[in-house]
């Protein structure tokens, strides 16, 4: 992928963990995927919506090893290996909630050993968590309808950062020029992406009453 144009986001530092939650989560933590390799874990359900296809229009699926784990303490060992093993870029774990404190750490111990990018996406995120970030992803309608061609519109909400500032952002995800021929070849392409900011974050359960 390549750098980003005119972009504000906060960066999510690698060496360590990182909370996605919402819909939007896995788009999220594939565009936020450093060069390289990358590992995903979790339950076989979890892994089999995965398609190379879909993946294709945010990271390189040649790049990406899929890890099923039937027993969610398989995931959190597979993840805290692949992220302290150093050959792996980025590590995400998909599970069903936040890690408690006692793994979260030896992710964060096992991420900062390896210098990876560590991403957990969780469905059901808890009121707290060790994560240097937690993000709440939501998908938005695209804007295609307005001329920009196909795109990956995302509302991304930074709701707590232990190292900087929390805040909200629009983010339009769009192949660039290189995209037909990398259809075409099977190589890779890059994507031009944009963030706005959208004032102060929303939260996890926020919008739902609780």
């Amino acid at each position: 992928m390549s750098a980003p144009d005119d972009i504000s986001l906060p960066p999510l530092a690698a060496g360590r963990m990182h909370e996605l939650s919402g819909p939007a989560a896995l788009a999220f933590a594939l565009l936020a995927a450093r060069d390289g390799a990358v590992l995903i874990t979790g339950s076989p359900q979890a892994l089999s919506s995965l398609d190379p296809d879909g993946v294709a229009a945010l990271a390189d699926p040649r790049q990406v090893t899929l890890v099923p784990c039937p027993v969610k303490a398989e995931a959190l060992w597979a993840a805290e290996t692949a992220l302290r093993a150093g050959g792996i870029e980025t590590v995400i774990l998909i599970t069903g909630g936040t890690p408690d404190l006692t793994s979260l750490r030896r992710l964060q111990l096992a991420a900062r050993a390896g210098g990876a990018l560590g991403l957990i996406l969780s469905d059901r995120p808890s009121a707290a968590s060790a994560a240097e970030t937690r993000w709440l992803c939501q998908p938005l309608l695209s804007k295609a309808s307005a001329g920009l061609g196909d795109s990956t519109r995302l509302h991304l909400s930074l709701y707590k950062n232990k190292k900087g500032t929390e805040g909200s952002w629009i983010v339009d995800v769009r192949p660039d020029d290189s995209y037909e021929t990398s259809l075409a070849t099977g190589g890779p392409h890059s994507l031009r992406v944009t963030a706005a900011p959208a004032g102060e974050p929303l939260r996890p359960g926020r919008d739902r009453g609780r």
